[in-house]
């Protein structure tokens, strides 16, 4: 007769011997000993199922969730930003209008389909070969071209006339309003293009007489303009070999295939709303062969090829955040793992001392150690197959429960994810890994007893010292050379983390017995009993703290990632206010310069600020960076400050810029809402005629700039009333009080004037400018200065200016030498300059241009704006410059920079954007800016959203919370487990306490006592490492929204409430699941246990 196994799972009778004898009967054995001990094999199942779950679940995070965060940027992306851009210029034989319409056609196609299964969209601007217009008095010639663009019209603004039609007896155009200035033109005007040979031997072109019907001017800042020859200019003093004027606008269909054509650009643009992985991948593949494709298509019919696309760049930046999103998660990933090993590991102890009586008999009874790993193994893989079929769904729940949270759904996370192989791989190999531990756990049971190791393997295999020598390299590894910018996962990144929280767990886990010390020392010297009793247990039983590795690992764990996610969140909205340098940035749109000011503050109800934000040279340094990028130069009202903007470290903007703003603003100042009132006297000293338009530069109280024109008056020693409108036109708002900061008087001779005699004959010119009613000047100096235009010509030199307020007004007088030579052939330009000159331009550089200039505070610059040449004085250096982080910038003080421009004649307003503060709802006033045409806003609320909420970082979100909650989770159950195998070991001692006389309550407080003394310990070694860890780490992890360093460096952040509740959870958690066994253990404690003296 067989006997069946005891209450404590062992074999009691010949059923040991049929496990020795007849091994073929192991999975019997099993099943019977699985149904004795279903409990505890559920509680190591579940364990395992947790812990391939949360490697399933980062599974999904570094595949499907990749995949459809790459989907959704891309969706996002604006098409203009990927657009493939082919400007072909012809072959000097190849302008016909049939050779060019072939070539056009076969560009488009080829472009088209290398989009493919993109759907696109075509635009086609097309340039005349060269025309000619009438010669001027010298006979000198002049050039023009036509251009023909199918969308011009939404890159311009319309300010006189219309645009022109196709198909009229008069072929129609629009031109510039600066072309339309050189030329003396307007809507209604005729122009006769003069016909001229194009090659030597080639027969006259026939003249074309064009109707001028319209007059416009380029958005600002609208790069679409880069296609025509003279880049929106109006006016090139050469050209390619004559004075060049344009362009002239036509229709479209009338230039393409109608007449010769010298150049073309098609500009293909993607419609990626639908855009999917194999898509993108694909339009990848057809975009790098394009560049040979149409070189082999042209042939020779092109004289050159210019191919634009930045489809690659913009996907190469995309996969390289996604890279380092993908390490960020794998560091996630594998603490998870850690922890679900160790938690594994402690359960697998539980398991061996449950069966400590059957393994002793086994070996009895002359069972190999082969036999029982054997056994230990087939038992492990059918838990592995278990855990890695139950793992597989509830990863795909635990994804689609992710990918339900608002936020994460809103940045792309899509719930329509299944099983994929991967995840079955990742989760089916996490499984039988994590049942490894048990088996590794079994095979340590069955060992003969010898001399007691010290407390856990890596400390009896030195592998703690390797652990921590591995952490310190890949900290100053990390620390030296930053994340990888590179789409591949760092592994530097991945390691440092894993390797300093695991290293660091293992050597507070050495100090431990130190604190056991103080502990038996307490305990020696009180009379009390339950304490000292359990600190004396801490002190001499190494099982009492064997679980204190997981709730160190997995507080340092949950430390770190709270406070990981958090500074990286911090660091987003620094970026973000570094880009934008406050509430609301707008680039303008369609409303001319100075009227922007006064609308964008009706739109928002903020206080706007005009920014001057362009590429700049620095004398012969172009400074073109690896990506051909040029210095910026930033010029804004530094008195204002920058916002949001975070300051360098250790001080504030205001010290920062205390050195730039050495001009004050000065001039009269006019109400904005009504017209000027100009009274305008003037004589030359010989009598000659002369003719002054006079022009108001103005600025508003928002920095705006704008140059308003007046009707043309003779200087003939009697008083011109001139009225001079100050904005406000087309319904927009105005501003109510200007500043005039210089007045421009265009000069010509009048009507009579005789040619002068001498090769340079000049004469003295005096002119007085009332304005009418302005009130006090601003500042303190009423002073004036003369400027001329930097040419050749010098019509105006030696001007002296002075001011006199009187009742009637500010009265500015001028004296020059004029040049009555010079305006025979040309206009001239008195310009006369409020304020102090601007002899030099203090400016302080980013840290990238100081240390490639190799220049510092006392330093000196040479900036080139535009064509203007400025001597600047280096004040300071700072880590970046507000608006132009992640590039070389300089940075200068508006008004400054204005004074300086003047001086050089320079009247081109400056602005390029406005900054905006003070805005009750950023986002409403975003939405009034679009609705009013008044540009493209962007809200630092909305870039914040935008980079911590972004698709391609948000599993990076995702990984931190899995963190945090697997560390919660893992640690809870595995100290239970730790818990319930201490307890079991220590029956016999409890039977003994009981025996002695002491109460069942003192026992249960003795036990309880003496585990949250180490959990208390445990829980605070481990928030010390992660805090170290944090600090260490956290700043060197954090990467902008292009793989690059953060800018402004990131800081720690600490979530304190956060860790206040993560460490409150895992103490008080960690010893309330103590209680229900204790008590347990101490109600089955009995004298039956003291009779057998075993252990059960």
């Amino acid at each position: 007769m067989r006997e069946g196994p005891s209450r404590h799972g062992a074999p009691a009778g010949p059923a040991a011997d049929l496990t020795v004898v007849r091994p073929v009967r192991t999975p019997f054995l099993l099943l019977r000993r699985a149904r004795a001990q279903a409990g505890l094999l559920t509680c190591v199942t579940a364990l395992a199922v947790a812990g391939a779950t949360l490697v399933g679940l980062c599974s999904l995070l570094l595949t499907a969730a990749q995949d459809q965060a790459l989907e959704a940027a891309v969706r996002g992306t604006a098409p203009a930003s990927v657009a493939v851009t082919a400007a072909v210029t012809m072959a000097d034989d190849a302008t016909q209008p049939d050779v060019v319409a072939a070539a056009l056609a076969q560009v488009s196609a080829t472009a088209t389909a290398a989009f493919r299964p993109f759907p696109t969209s075509t635009s086609v601007w097309a340039t005349s070969t060269p025309r000619y217009l009438a010669p001027m008095p010298d006979g000198d010639l002049r050039a023009t071209y036509l251009l023909e663009g199918d969308d011009l019209t939404e890159h311009a603004v319309l300010t006189a006339g219309t645009w022109p039609a196709h198909g009229t007896a008069l072929t129609q155009v629009a031109l510039l309003d600066s072309t339309a200035r050189l030329l003396g033109v307007a809507p209604g005007s005729t122009v006769v293009l003069a016909g001229a040979p194009q090659h030597l031997g080639e027969a006259p072109a026939d003249p074309l007489t064009v109707q001028v019907v319209g007059t416009f001017t380029p958005r600002r800042g609208d790069r679409t303009w880069d296609r025509d020859p003279l880049g929106a200019a109006g006016y090139a003093p050469r050209g390619a070999s004559l004075p060049t004027y344009g362009p002239l606008v036509v229709a479209p269909g009338t230039l393409v295939g109608h007449s010769p054509v010298a150049r073309f650009h098609v500009v293909v643009t993607p419609d990626l709303h639908g855009a999917t992985v194999t898509g993108i991948s694909a339009a990848r593949g057809g975009l790098d062969g394009l560049r040979t494709a149409l070189e082999q298509g042209l042939g020779a019919r092109a004289q050159a090829l210019a191919l634009t696309d930045d489809y690659p760049d913009v996907l190469r930046r995309m996969r390289q955040q996604l890279g380092v999103t993908d390490s960020e998660v794998l560091v996630a990933a594998l603490l998870a793992a850690a922890l679900g090993a160790t938690a594994l590991g402690l359960a697998g102890r539980l398991l061996a001392d449950r069966r400590a009586g059957e393994t002793v008999l086994l070996r009895a009874r002359g069972a190999a150690g082969s036999q029982l790993a054997a056994r230990a193994t087939v038992e492990a893989l059918g838990l592995a197959a278990v855990a890695g079929g139950a793992a597989v769904p509830l990863s795909v729940t635990a994804y689609r429960s992710l990918a339900a949270v608002p936020r994460l759904a809103d940045a792309g996370l899509s719930a329509a994810t299944g099983v994929t192989a991967t995840l079955v791989m990742a989760a089916v190999s996490a499984a039988v890994a994590l049942c490894g531990v048990l088996v590794v756990a079994s095979l340590r049971a069955t060992r003969p007893p010898g001399r007691r190791s010290r407390v856990g393997m890596v400390a009896r295999s030195g592998v703690d010292v390797i652990l921590v020598g591995l952490a310190v390299v890949g900290y100053l590894q990390l620390r030296a050379h930053g994340v990888a910018n590179g789409s591949a996962v760092d592994p530097v990144l991945v390691a440092a983390p894993v390797l300093c929280l695991v290293g660091g767990a293992v050597v507070a886990l050495r100090l431990l017995p130190w604190v056991a010390r103080l502990a038996e020392l307490h305990a020696s010297r009180s009379r009390r009993l339950v304490l000292p009793l359990a600190g004396w247990e801490v002190a001499r039983r190494h099982h009492s703290t064997a679980g204190a590795f997981l709730l160190v690992l997995a507080t340092a764990g949950g430390t770190f990632g709270l406070t990981f996610a958090t500074t990286w969140e911090r660091s987003q909205g620094a970026q973000a206010d570094a880009q934008v340098g406050m509430q609301l940035q707008v680039d303008p749109g369609a409303v001319a310069a100075g009227d922007e000011g006064p609308a964008l503050a009706a739109a928002t109800g903020g206080v706007p600020m005009a920014v001057a934000q362009r590429p700049v040279a620095l004398g012969t340094h172009l400074g073109l960076d690896a990506t051909g990028a040029a210095p910026q130069l930033v010029a804004t009202d530094v008195r204002r400050g920058f916002g949001a903007a975070p300051p360098p470290p250790g001080t504030t903007w205001d010290d920062v810029t205390a050195g730039l703003a050495t001009a004050r603003p000065a001039g009269p100042l006019l109400p904005g809402d009504a017209p000027a009132a100009l009274e305008i006297t003037g004589t030359t000293a010989d009598g000659t005629p002369v003719l002054v338009t006079p022009s108001l530069v103005v600025r508003d109280r928002w920095g705006g700039q704008a140059v308003r024109p007046g009707a043309q008056v003779p200087l003939d020693g009697r008083p011109h009333r001139v009225d001079v409108p100050l904005g406000g036109a087309g319904g927009l708002p105005a501003a109510d009080q200007v500043q005039v900061t210089a007045l421009d008087l265009a000069l010509a001779l009048g009507p009579g004037a005789a040619p002068p005699g001498g090769f340079d004959q000049t004469t003295t010119l005096t002119v007085s400018v009332v304005l009418r009613g302005p009130a006090a000047p601003a500042g303190t100096s009423a002073t004036w200065f003369g400027a001329s235009p930097p040419n050749g010509w010098q019509i105006t030199r030696g001007a002296e200016v002075s001011e006199h307020d009187g009742a009637d007004g500010a009265a500015v007088t001028a004296t020059a030498s004029v040049s009555l030579t010079g305006l025979l052939y040309t206009s001239g330009s008195l310009l006369l300059v409020a304020g102090e000159p601007a002899e030099e331009v203090p400016a302080v550089v980013s840290r990238a241009l100081a240390d490639e200039l190799g220049v510092g505070p006392g330093g000196r610059l040479s900036l080139m704006v535009d064509e203007a040449a400025l001597d600047a004085r280096v004040v300071g250096v700072v880590p970046y410059v507000p608006s132009a982080v992640g590039t070389r910038a300089v940075l200068v003080d508006r008004t400054t920079l204005d004074r300086a421009l003047l001086a050089l004649h320079d009247l081109e307003p400056l602005t390029d954007r406005w900054w905006v503060d003070g805005v009750p709802d950023p986002a409403a006033a975003a939405a009034a800016v679009r609705a009013a045409g008044l540009g493209q806003p962007t809200a630092r609320d909305g870039l914040i959203a935008q980079l911590r909420d972004g698709p391609l970082r948000i599993a990076f979100v995702a990984a931190m919370w899995t963190l945090v909650a697997a560390a919660c989770v893992l640690a809870l159950s595995g100290t239970a487990a730790h818990v319930a195998s201490m307890i079991g070991a220590r029956n016999l001692e409890v039977a003994r306490l009981l025996g002695l006389g002491m109460s069942r309550r003192a026992v249960r407080a003795t036990f309880l006592a003496q585990h949250a003394a180490v959990c208390v310990v445990a829980v605070g070694a481990g928030a010390l490492l992660g805090t170290g860890v944090s600090r260490a780490l956290g700043p060197l992890l954090v990467v902008s929204s292009t793989g690059g360093r953060p800018v402004p460096e990131a800081l720690v952040v600490w979530p304190w409430t956060s860790l206040a509740v993560l460490v409150g959870l895992l103490v008080v958690g960690s010893t309330v699941v103590a209680v229900p066994v204790a008590r347990a253990a101490v109600r089955r404690a009995s004298a039956t246990h003291l009779r057998m003296d075993v252990q059960p």
